[in-house]
């Protein structure tokens, strides 16, 4: 059941992402995601990849149109303000996350960003 929610998540996240102002950027920046956990980063790629999927097939090509940034607690929590201040550092136009608690991290980091 986590998983059918996973990927429903991230199919919907991958439908909504062009319609966000995050993809108005100059041609020659492409768009900055970053990807956040409080996990671990995890073994198996196939765990984001429904998202890369989604984002390919509406023509958002990784290297190209889009480029992604993770950010892994490995489990501590308190690194999670650190990882956030980061990913805003390197200028990430959106932040998927993978639950409720990277949520409200993220939304005390920035409130411009879409989450």
């Amino acid at each position: 059941m986590i998983r059918r929610r996973n990927l429903a998540c991230a199919l919907g996240s991958a439908l909504w992402l062009p319609s966000a102002g995050a993809w108005a950027q100059p041609k020659d920046r492409p768009a900055s995601v970053g990807l956040v956990s409080i996990g671990s980063d995890p073994a198996n790629p196939l765990r984001w990849q429904p998202l890369r999927d989604g984002m390919q097939a509406l023509g958002h090509v990784e290297g190209r149109g889009v480029e992604y940034r993770q950010a892994f607690a490995n489990g501590e929590v308190e690194r999670m303000p650190a990882l956030m201040a980061a990913l805003l550092r390197d200028g990430v136009d959106v932040m998927v996350v993978t639950g409720n608690r990277e949520t409200r991290w993220a939304r005390q980091a920035s409130s411009t960003i879409p989450i």
